[in-house]
């Protein structure tokens, strides 16, 4: 059972992660590739949340 729980939460951390680099990358970058990166870190963001 712990096994488990410590797999979520780090399933869970990875993509929190993932999304915030992705957000924060394309605030970085800029243009219109820097706001998909943005839009997608965003979306992975919300659905962690769902």
């Amino acid at each position: 059972m712990i096994d488990f729980i410590a797999s979520v939460a780090l399933q869970l951390g990875l993509r929190l992660g993932g999304a915030l680099v992705l957000t924060q990358l394309g605030d970085h970058i800029g243009g219109s590739f820097g706001n998909a990166l943005s839009f997608i870190g965003f979306l992975l963001l919300l659905s962690l949340m769902l």
